[in-house]
């Protein structure tokens, strides 16, 4: 079974006024469904004040205690809400984020999560 057509089957990209490209459900999504492991790129310390100054700045995460990572696939793409329909976890051991719904996602939700750190801009619900 190759999961990534599943993936692709599940999700889908539009714009979204105020908050630039978002992803969004073409199929309901289960609250406790995985929706996505995104492999993830692990940023080198001394890469980071680099990538700070391309359009990449706002696209990469905390990686566990001390490190950085830009996360592939959709992974990046989820845009912020206070209220969130899923939560990611970090698998240090594989280098893959995975996205699980906390809620119920219906056909053409966006799909969001809380970044889960100090905000570098204004947020839009």
């Amino acid at each position: 079974m190759n999961h990534n057509a599943l993936l692709y089957e599940k999700l889908y990209i539009k714009n979204v006024a105020e908050k630039g490209r978002g992803v969004f459900a073409a199929k309901p999504i289960r609250k406790g469904d995985i929706v996505e492991a995104a492999p993830v790129i692990v940023i080198p310390d001394e890469d980071v004040d680099l990538i700070d100054q391309t359009a990449m700045a706002d696209y990469y995460f905390k990686w566990g205690e001390s490190h950085f990572a830009l996360v592939l696939g959709y992974g990046s793409l989820y845009n912020f809400s206070e209220l969130p329909n899923l939560s990611f976890e970090v698998d240090l051991i594989n280098k893959v984020m995975i996205y699980r719904a906390i809620k119920s996602i219906k056909i053409d939700q966006e799909l969001t999560v809380h970044y889960q750190c100090d905000l570098w801009f204004e947020p839009v619900d």
